[in-house]
Order: structure tokens, then sequence, then C-alpha cells
């Protein structure tokens, strides 16, 4: 109200003023139907709230609000002060810094696509999100990715076919620009392209409990699980006795360094792998396909990790292991097991029982 009385008062006496002062009234009038504009088109957590826009909140997100406000809660206290000043940069609190954070992890869009949605330059924006994910990711590990009680896991959700087993590791990987230095190290021979490589750690339940990022695309599967805290983090007071875990056929050869390993038979040169050997590896990759659910739930929801990554290579690691912190808190509104672990056997059975029916619906139609 006091800019536009003071406009106004101005216009009164425009024939008493000279061509300097005319144009800054101009100017002046123009900076503010600016600030309006972006008022208008700028997304905040409170305008969200204010005009009951659950839909877009979640599609940008991919949480509720109740469910932020838990991430919220828990990170508050984290948050790093903002540096900068002027009323454009006050208009975001910093709850609206993490809510940008994540809905930049979540679709991987350009800063420019953000410079119009919360009404901030494009460069304010890659100085914050950089900053960001530098200050939190240690605290969203801590938060999100907590140890487990193997003892407990094993008792509550044993897995029938391989009793001692508490979870599944496996590498994924992400493409990445060909490095101008020493590209060889990056360059992946078996996916052909330059990427970086993480190992996770999934429980049976679907919750990533290690995690090994930042890793360079030449370098092996095993040699990555060799020189990871795996073999501490299945050791028991038992010197007899090892937590095991499921491998693919990437880790041929780490049961002589990690006896507890269960890794997939390899068919012998020149021969066919018996019937036990094949029911074995359907039995092992029936259940270790948990560690690929999760990847799959990873990349859905965390589209910068399904895309060319582009950026500074130091802010690979504080990313991929705050989407998979985020990744694990989705867990706790949408799991990816609801129902008891069974064994291959009687999945295999419930299968061709609803095979049958299907066949018995279709033979009545």
């Amino acid at each position: 109200m006091e800019f536009d009385e003071e406009i106004t008062q101005m216009y009164e006496n425009l024939n008493e003023m000279g061509e300097e002062q005319i144009l800054q009234i101009r100017q002046r009038i123009r900076n503010q139907d600016e600030e309006e504009e972006i008022e208008e088109n700028r997304i905040t957590i409170l305008k969200c709230q204010r005009l009951n826009k659950y839909i877009l909140f979640h599609n940008m997100c991919r949480f509720t609000f109740d469910q932020f406000d838990d991430i919220w809660n828990q990170l508050k206290d984290h948050m790093p002060e903002s540096r900068y000043k002027g009323r454009r940069y006050k208009l975001l609190t910093k709850k609206d810094h993490l809510f940008m954070l994540i809905t930049y992890l979540s679709h991987g869009c350009s800063y420019k696509a953000f410079e119009k949605q919360f009404g901030m330059y494009k460069s304010w924006i890659c100085r914050l999100i950089h900053r960001l994910l530098l200050h939190l990711h240690p605290f969203f590990e801590k938060q999100f990715i907590t140890p487990v009680d193997f003892d407990y896991e094993k008792n509550m959700h044993t897995c029938p076919d391989f009793p001692d087993v508490v979870g599944a590791i496996d590498v994924t990987t992400i493409k990445i620009e060909k490095p101008s230095r020493n590209w060889k190290e990056y360059y992946s021979y078996k996916h052909s392209y330059h990427c970086f490589k993480a190992q996770l750690f999934v429980t049976l339940r679907g919750r990533v409990i290690d995690i090994v990022s930042g890793i360079k695309g030449a370098v092996h599967d095993i040699t990555i699980a060799k020189q990871s805290k795996l073999e501490q983090m299945v050791k028991t007071n038992d010197p007899n006795f090892s937590y095991g875990f499921l491998c693919d056929r990437g880790y041929v050869g780490l049961q002589h360094k990690i006896p507890s390993a269960v890794i997939c038979k390899k068919k012998p040169r020149g021969r066919q792998l018996s019937e036990e050997d094949q029911l074995f590896n359907k039995k092992l990759s029936y259940h270790r396909q948990i560690v690929e659910n999760f990847f799959g739930r990873l990349k859905s929801k965390y589209q910068i990790l399904n895309k060319l990554y582009r950026y500074d290579h130091k802010y690979f690691v504080p990313m991929f292991n705050i989407c998979c912190a985020l990744t694990n808190k989705n867990f706790e509104y949408q799991p990816l097991r609801r129902h008891p672990i069974i064994s291959y056997d009687e999945h295999y059975r419930i299968i061709n029982m609803a095979r049958n029916e299907d066949i018995e619906i279709e033979m009545e139609n």
C-alpha cells in the first residue's frame, strides 16, 4: 500500500519531474509487476496447503504433507542457515529448501525449470542444492539408513530356502558423461558406457542397510565387495558362524573370502548343470530379486538416477545416498513386501494354481 501511494503521489507531480526521475518511476513499476508475477507463480509448501494442492505436492516430492512433515521434523535441526539476503530469498523458508531438494532429486529437471517453479534465479538454486547435498547427506544416512539387528531379522523374517541368509547384495550403475581425463577408469566394458557403480546390502524385507557408492565403472563387482565392510557386518561372536547373504554370478569367488556368501552355481566348461544345481539357482534368484526390486523403486522414485549424470563428481555420493535414504523412508508407507516370505516351491505352487484357475475360467467362457 505504501508503494502504491508513493507512485500515485509521483504521478501527480509528473510535470515537475525530469526525465531521469520518470525513468526511475517506470523501472520501479516494472519491478513491482515482476515481483507480483513471480509471487503468483511461485510454488511453496504453505501455498500448496492453503490451496489444497495435494496432488501437485505429491507429484513434485513423492510424499504427502504428513509424510513430508515427518521427514522435516527429523531434519529441521540440521538445516543450514541461508546465506542470501533480499526480499525474494526471504519468501522461501528452510522447509521450502528441503522441499526443493527432494523435488530436484525426484525429477532431475534443469535449474531453468526450477527458476519458473520457485521464482528464484537458477544460479541461486544451483548453489542451494549443492550446499544441501553436502551438508545434509550424513544426517539423512543417520536417520533413515540405520543398522539392523540380524538376530531379530533372522527370527522375524526367515528365508525358508536359506535359513541363515539375512539379505542380498548387488551393484547398480549410473551412466555419466565421458570424463576428459582418465576416462578408462570409468568405462564399464560389461555395459559399454562410462558410469559410477554403487553396491547395496538390502534385507529380505527390502530395506538398505549398507551403501558403497561413487565407485568408478571399471572396478569389478567382487572387488567392491572385498574392499567394503561386508565381512565385518556378517560376522558374529561365534567364529564358526556368519550371517549369509545372496549374490549373483558377478561375485563368483567371494566365498573364499567370506564363506557365508551364497552364490549361483556356475556351469562347468563343456557340461550342463545338474537338476539340483539348476533348482538351487532358481531358489537363489527368487529370493535375491528383493535387491532388484529396491533398485527399481529407487530409480523410479528418483529420476535423477535414471538419467545421464552431468554434474560435478563430488556431488554423486551425497546425491545417491540421500536418494537411498528417502527410498528407505518411503518403505514405511509403501513396503516392498507386505506378506511373509515363502519358499520357492510354495511360490511356484501358488502360481500354478492361479494359472489353472484362469484356464478353467477361459474354458467356461
